[in-house]
Parts: structure tokens; sequence; C-alpha cells
């Protein structure tokens, strides 16, 4: 049963994080059965309850989730790498931002998975403050030959819009969410950004 509230609360976790296309793309469900999966979600639920310090939980927990590093990887070297992507999601809702972009990043190597993983990525760049960097791999993406349709580049789009915006560029920042409106104009909140 654990295992089941464990695969619900990543499923969940994808769905509020992933756009739709993605998420139907690369849904994980079956793989985050597996042996490693639990070996990884029991490591870090150990290592939180053990390492936190009551006078700064947040500093402790990064520094937690960074000295697991090794661990994690040395438990993913065989592991599907779309397992890299839930547990990047996982670190991303824990603000565990370095450590999923860690995540993203290493899941780029897979070609089936390296849309996506740049996306997330660029995702945590920007919630890290990275923005210069989180601009460059969005526009790489933008430009990268592929599968993608249109729907794919609406996060990105939007994406690229926030990252403007906080970097004080009102009219870069309009221009890519008038892009994202372009392909649906309901998305989050492209009204209010526009000003409609």
């Amino acid at each position: 049963a654990p295992e089941i509230e464990i695969q619900a609360r990543l499923k969940k976790i994808r769905e509020l994080e992933m756009p739709d296309a993605f998420f139907k793309k690369h849904s994980t469900d079956e793989v985050i059965k597996s042996e490693v999966a639990g070996k990884i979600i029991d490591d870090l639920e150990a290592e939180f309850s053990l390492g936190l310090d009551d006078d700064s939980p947040d500093l402790s927990m990064r520094q937690s989730a960074k000295r697991m590093r090794p661990l994690i990887e040395e438990q993913l070297k065989e592991a599907d790498p779309r397992i890299r992507i839930d547990l990047g999601v996982a670190f991303l809702q824990m603000g565990f931002l370095e450590e999923a972009e860690n995540q993203f990043l290493n899941a780029r190597e897979d070609a089936r998975l390296s849309f996506e993983a740049s996306y997330l990525a660029a995702q945590a760049m920007s919630a890290r403050g990275s923005y210069s960097s989180a601009i460059d791999l969005l526009q790489a993406l933008l430009n990268e030959p592929g599968e993608q349709n249109e729907i794919d580049f609406l996060p990105i789009y939007y994406l690229l819009g926030e990252v403007n915006e906080a970097l004080d560029n009102p009219e870069e920042s309009k221009r890519y969410f008038r892009k994202a409106a372009e392909i649906d104009q309901n998305f989050r909140d492209l009204k209010s950004k526009l000003g409609d």
C-alpha cells in the first residue's frame, strides 16, 4: 500500500508540474513501482527524518539532499531514465531546485526525454533565479528539430514570458505571452498577463 500511495503522489505532482502533452507522453506509473524508485524514496524519507535541524530546517534539508546525491546517482545508474523526471519533479516541489535541475539535466541524455527534461530543467533554473541559463535552454528548445507539436511549445513560450518578466523586460515578456496565447489563450493566467 505505501507503494500505491507514493505512486499516486508522484502522479499528482507530474500532473501539476508537467504540461498535458508531456504528462501523457511520459507518464511513468509502471516505472515508479520498481525497486529502485522505492529504494530512493525510502532513502529520502530516512535521510530527511534523521537529518533535520530544528533551528534551520530548510538549510539542513538542502544539505541532506546534496549529501544524498552520490547515493541517488548510484541507484539510478541502471534505472529507467523516466525515474529521474519523477524524482526531479518531486525535488522541485520540495524546493530542492539544484537537485531538481541536476535530475532533469541528467534525464536529457535519453533522447526520448530530452525535450521535456530540458523544459523542466529551465523551470528549475528559473526558480533558482538563473534566468539567463533558463532562457538559453528554452531558446535551444524552440530551435530544436523534433517531433514536437505546436502545443508542446506553449509552456516554453509561457516560461520565456515569465523569465523575461522577472528580468524586467516587459516587451520581450509580452511577446512570448502573445505567442503562447496564439496557441491557447486560456493557458494558466495568460489573459491577466496580457491585460485582457
